[in-house]
Parts: C-alpha cells; structure tokens; sequence
C-alpha cells in the first residue's frame, strides 16, 4: 500500500556482529518495555467516548500535550519524527531518552482524553529511541556499532512485541526504511 516511497531515510545501516550481540542483548529489554507500554496503553480512555465529561478532559489534556511539544516537538503526531531523528542520527543518546520518556507520557495522555489512533508509529518511536541510546552506551564498551542500525533494529522489535506481530513488524520496518534494498542507504 505504500508504494515506492521510502517512508524513513537511515543514515547509516550496517549489519555486522555487534549489532547481532548488541540486538541479542537488547532484546530482552525492548520486550519487557514493549509489554510494560502495551499494559499501560489498554488502561485508557478510562472515560467512555461518549460521555460528555471526556470533553473538558480531552480540552485540558491536549492543551497539556501543546505545552510539552514547546520543548520536544518531535512527540506531536504519530512519531515518525522521532524515528526520523534515531534513523537518522540526528540526535544524541540523552535527548532520544528524554523524547522516549515524553513520548510515552504524551501517548497516554492523548489515549486518556479518548484519541482515537494506533500504537504502531508510537511503538516503533519507543523501540528506535531506547536502542539508540542503548547503542551510545555499547559503544562506550564495544565501539563499532551503528548507533542507525541499532535504532531500526529497536523499532522492529519493540513493535514486534507492543503489537504480538513479530514477523510483520520486521517486514514492516524494512519495508518502511528500505532496510532490504542497500540502493537506498549510504
């Protein structure tokens, strides 16, 4: 359905043996956080759509959202400007934790004042920003791994695990970002 279009433009893939350790080690921690983030996401609309209290809510929890979007404008919308940034490289370990924090709290909040939406964008925002920075701190040990590669491999399998469709989400995710044709990265 999406055509040609590259929907994200990595700045560096390479798949190489530390990115296989790095994956093998932080699979287990995207999985625990990927099942912690889909617990916390059923909890909400706590209010009924149709019930007329939701509307002052959603008014008061949006304008809060509007308010932290002045310091992290990557978490409006669905997250693909975050991924953008992890993909990308185009950010630092310490503010990928920070968008992954907000991120979080801004899904809820958009969930509670009864949005209406997915979780597959959010969650793969998740994965790519924890293993990002993740991947700044294995190279503090084990130097030569693509912090790029590392977020495409944590927006897989986060995904993979927030939504129980593992396959899919690596086809997805290389489909999204082109992983699968090497044409298309540097």
């Amino acid at each position: 359905g999406l055509g040609d279009v590259q929907q994200y433009h990595p700045a560096h893939l390479d798949v190489n043996i530390p990115l296989l350790w790095f994956a093998a080690a932080i699979g287990p921690v995207l999985g625990a956080t990927a099942v912690w983030f889909q617990r916390s996401a059923k909890k909400f609309p706590f209010l009924k759509r149709n019930d007329p209290k939701i509307i002052p809510l959603a008014i008061a929890l949006f304008a809060l959202i509007g308010i932290v979007s002045v310091w992290f404008p990557e978490i409006l919308g669905n997250g693909k400007a975050g991924n953008q940034l992890t993909f990308g490289g185009m950010t630092d370990w310490r503010y990928s934790l920070e968008m992954t924090a907000v991120k979080w709290f801004v899904v809820l909040l958009a969930l509670a004042a009864g949005s209406h939406g997915g979780l597959f964008t959010p969650s793969t925002t998740h994965g790519s920003t924890i293993a990002f920075a993740a991947a700044a701190a294995w190279n503090t040990l084990f130097p030569a791994l693509s912090s790029e590669s590392a977020a495409v491999i944590g927006a897989a399998a986060f995904l993979g695990v927030a939504l129980n469709m593992p396959l899919t989400a690596t086809v997805l995710i290389l489909e999204l970002t082109s992983a699968h044709d090497p044409t298309t990265t540097r």
